[in-house]
């Protein structure tokens, strides 16, 4: 089944995306917000997960802030290993 664009792939809730309902790059949401490396990602989603990041859709804000969440807490690990 094909995912509709204002889906987030991850939890498929609406994603909020200025894009996809007809506004400008510059309204959306996600423009205020720091890019995620792929690496980033690796550490924290499942194959399964990094495999519904097709490109097609963007990932809602609440995705978002979870996934950031989850990586400071594992730079927060790996600075008490250090």
């Amino acid at each position: 089944m094909k995912q509709p664009t204002e889906n987030c792939p991850l939890c498929q809730q609406l994603n909020a995306c200025a894009v996809t309902s007809g506004g400008d790059i510059n309204d959306c949401w996600c423009n205020k917000q720091p890019y995620l490396t792929k690496e980033g990602l690796t550490k924290v989603l499942t194959e399964e997960m990094l495999a519904a990041l097709d490109g097609k859709a963007c990932i809602c804000e609440s995705c978002l802030n979870s996934i950031k969440a989850e990586l400071a807490v594992e730079h927060a690990l790996y600075k008490q290993v250090d």
